[in-house]
């Protein structure tokens, strides 16, 4: 685990994962009062009803991006000695999705809010 965060490219993955999470859950704590009760979340869905959820499942999306990094983090540090660059792109997968879901979230609450 040590290992991980020694590796600067590494770090950058997680503290940047990590940072955007936090983020989003700071914008949906402030912003959460302002929507309405039922948000558009589930885009593969047909359109209309089927699409909307309770605000409080926007809180998937940054808990499923925190799951992500430990999920993450914890398979990065057992492959890290072995495998350096898989490693990597697993951390900076994390990165993605979290960068993705705050996105996601900002542009739903800036839809309806």
């Amino acid at each position: 685990m040590k290992e991980v965060f020694e590796d600067n490219a590494s770090r950058v993955a997680v503290i940047l994962s990590a940072i955007t999470s936090l983020l989003a859950i700071g914008y949906l704590l402030l912003t959460v009062s302002h929507l309405p009760s039922e948000v558009p979340l589930f885009y593969s869905r047909y359109w209309g009803e089927e699409q909307l959820a309770q605000k409080g499942f926007l809180a998937l999306l940054p808990g499923l991006s925190f799951l992500a990094l430990a999920l993450n983090f914890l398979l990065a540090s057992r492959l890290f000695a072995r495998e350096k660059l898989l490693a990597q792109i697993i951390l900076w997968s994390a990165a993605v999705f979290s960068l993705l879901a705050t996105v996601t979230l900002v542009k739903i609450v800036l839809l309806v809010g």
